[in-house]
């Protein structure tokens, strides 16, 4: 008797705990890429542009990244560590069809900050809410998938 009710009472504490698991899961697999990034990518710029509209400059100017970066047909992907901040995590992908950049800003634990779209020579976007969520949570899958560039897959 007593077991059920403890059960009864505690039972939204079990559900959130489960919840959290896979956030838990996902944040520890977005550390481990920032932290393989950090040790394995390339040393690159971020586009003069897209480190203002993310606020990491005030010039247009590039900033200073390790880099992981996916080409395939006519998507470019990045994953990038700034250099001189490594709790910053910039992850942008590049439709060079369209000529549309989504672009996040994101902590080292997997916290959104900023997240912007444009399209080349148009004003920026900045995604907010439930559509910047949706959006980095499906470029978040595409990197926790298989985070290596292809030539190592």
């Amino acid at each position: 008797m007593a077991d059920q009710f403890i059960l009864r009472r505690l039972w939204p504490l079990f559900a959130v705990l489960a919840l959290l698991q896979p956030v838990q899961a996902a944040n520890t697999n977005f550390a481990q890429l920032a932290q393989r990034a950090q040790r394995e990518g390339t040393d690159a710029l971020l586009p003069p542009h897209l480190s203002v509209v993310l606020g990491l400059t005030g010039v247009e100017q590039g900033v200073a990244v390790k880099q992981l970066m996916i080409r395939a047909a006519q998507r470019i992907r990045a994953f990038n560590v700034c250099a001189a901040a490594p709790s910053t995590v910039i992850i942008f992908e590049f439709d060079a069809a369209t000529r549309i950049i989504t672009a996040f800003r994101v902590s080292r634990a997997g916290t959104l900050d900023k997240a912007v779209t444009y399209e080349s020579g148009q004003p920026v976007k900045e995604l907010v809410g439930a559509r910047a969520r949706r959006a980095l949570a499906e470029e978040l899958r595409y990197w926790s998938a298989d985070p290596r560039p292809p030539a190592s897959r």
